[in-house]
């Protein structure tokens, strides 16, 4: 549409945001990344969406500066962030809104999903809990919210399997939780201690 509109900038900034998500993708020489890499990768997508929904997708990402060296998984946030936009958002009004948000205190840092999209099922929030117990059963929940509903898309393995990499990075000191926001949406909450993970990605 943009093409067809003769708007050329947003053409070439499209083709190369998604050209630097594609490398970004295939690019597996490394079993992590640094948290800033994965941050621009996940605001490429955000952009590219927002170009999709034209005035109706608004996202906002604020990364701590203590941050951004931290080590993870490779597209282990991008999955929150597309369940969001795929399936909370589904059959919602606009404004549809992301919000990502990295903290450090201490050698304990946290990142959190936030988005204002529709609720789920109690019982897919339970699946979510028991899978990752069978999986890892040490692995730290925040059990006070499996009764109460979270957002919609919460029930792919795409969100299972980045928790579980997660965990294997992390060990013991990771901890995941999810639970309703003031907005009806869902916030998704990953926090993990840099003393126990992998912090040199290269």
């Amino acid at each position: 549409i943009s093409a067809q509109e003769n708007r050329t900038d947003d053409v070439v900034a499209m083709c190369k945001q998604l050209s630097d998500m594609l490398r970004y993708t295939v690019n597996s020489s490394f079993q992590t990344v640094r948290l800033e890499d994965e941050i621009k990768c996940t605001s490429n997508y955000l952009s590219l969406q927002s170009k999709n929904y034209e005035d109706f997708l608004f996202y906002d990402i604020r990364v701590q500066n203590e941050t951004k060296a931290i080590a993870i998984p490779r597209l282990s946030i991008q999955p929150f962030v597309e369940n969001a936009i795929q399936h909370g958002f589904k059959d919602k009004k606009p404004p549809y809104k992301v919000l990502i948000v990295t903290e450090m205190k201490g050698s304990r840092w946290s990142i959190s999903i936030i988005d204002n999209g529709n609720g789920i099922e109690k019982n897919k929030i339970d699946q979510i809990y028991k899978r990752l117990e069978e999986r890892f059963p040490d692995i730290e929940l925040a059990k006070e919210d499996k009764n109460n509903p979270a957002a919609a898309g919460m029930g792919g393995m795409g969100i299972i399997n980045s928790v579980l990499r997660m965990k294997m990075v992390y060990g013991c000191s990771f901890s995941f939780s999810i639970g309703v926001n003031n907005e009806g949406g869902t916030t998704v909450c990953l926090e993990g201690d840099c003393n126990d993970g992998l912090l040199n990605s290269n």
